[in-house]
């Protein structure tokens, strides 16, 4: 796991609660607990995929640290920066330009009225990066190529166009500004099988030539695998393990994780994998239960998982939060 010294972002103790407010006044009577103490850290020219159930907080988590909502509490910090949460908006400025959003849908994320030119070269003019309309121009055309479109698509509107290629335009938007961090929160979800694979790989070989850094939320961990240096799994608002990819897939320690890997389909006919199915359903963030928030749903739960929440914990470069591993316990040995 990078250090905080070499980090170009570090997140320490995310929350984010949403106000119920009820009754006639509107006053705050409960809260939903969306982000409830997120800490990782993503070095330069690293991928960190953020995984986990539909509702886990992933997307929210993103959108924290580019400060499109407001956190409750927390720290972010980008290239050594201060805390980004504490900022003003004219004090964001110059850290919008750094990190750049990819958003799940390519169908509403895009202007309708807005050719792909004005879409690209939008940015280009509120940062000043490109003063003349041949300057823009020239700019739109580089960044259609490096996106794997043309030139004369700049003078075509969002609806001519199918839901890969406005994704691609997309990506080409994060890009104009020359961002250092891309949040891609589900980049392919929204995507035919076929297309997710191209978009995948497209994001790969920009990071290669351009040395990004991804925040790749996702909750299909065979893409997550493909793209991602490290893994982090969320539940109910707080990553319960945190690793290398090639240790997370092959010694998974914490049952969400078992759960979640045994249910990824296998191309391979004769290789079958035991099931692991989750009992009841994802607890109410408003209301999560004591102690371990997975223990309702764990086959191997025991005393303490109802009482006391796990910290989560550094074993030997695998971070985990579960009692089955207090902090000094050694690895089991991978999976075959």
């Amino acid at each position: 796991m990078p250090g905080t010294n070499g980090s170009l972002l570090t997140v320490r103790d995310l929350v984010k609660h949403f106000e119920i407010r009820k009754g006639i006044f509107g006053k705050v009577r409960e809260y939903v607990r969306a982000v409830d103490g997120v800490s990782f850290e993503i070095a330069p020219g690293e991928t960190l995929g953020l995984a986990g159930e539909s509702g886990c907080g992933k997307t929210t988590t993103g959108r924290l640290i580019l400060r499109l909502l407001d956190a409750t509490s927390g720290h972010v910090s980008f290239n050594g920066s201060p805390n980004l949460l504490g900022l003003t908006q004219s004090e964001m400025r110059p850290y919008r330009k750094e990190m750049q959003i990819i958003f799940q849908d390519p169908y509403s994320s895009l202007n309708p009225r807005l050719t792909v030119g004005s879409t690209i070269s939008e940015p280009l003019k509120i940062f000043g990066l490109a003063k003349t309309r041949e300057e823009r121009r020239a700019r739109c055309v580089e960044l259609l190529n490096a996106v794997g479109l043309e030139e004369d698509h700049l003078s075509r509107y969002p609806h001519e166009f199918s839901g890969g290629q406005r994704q691609r335009i997309g990506i080409a938007r994060a890009l104009s500004v020359e961002p250092s961090l891309i949040i891609a929160d589900e980049p392919v979800s929204a995507l035919d099988v076929s297309i997710q694979a191209q978009i995948v790989n497209l994001l790969i070989d920009l990071r290669n030539r351009l040395g990004l850094s991804y925040l790749f939320i996702a909750h299909d961990l065979s893409i997550v695998k493909h793209i991602s240096h490290r893994v982090a799994i969320m539940y109910l608002g707080r990553i319960v393990e945190l690793a290398g990819k090639e240790e997370l897939y092959c010694r998974p320690l914490h049952p969400y994780t078992h759960a979640l890997l045994a249910a990824v389909p296998v191309p391979d006919p004769a290789k079958r994998k035991q099931k692991q199915l989750l009992e009841g359903d994802v607890p109410s963030p408003v209301s999560p239960p004591p102690g371990c928030r997975f223990h309702p749903r764990c086959a191997q739960k025991f005393d303490p998982c109802d009482k006391i929440e796990p910290p989560l914990v550094d074993i030997g470069g695998h971070c985990i939060a579960c009692h089955l591993y207090p902090e000094g316990s050694s690895l089991p040995e991978p999976v075959a």
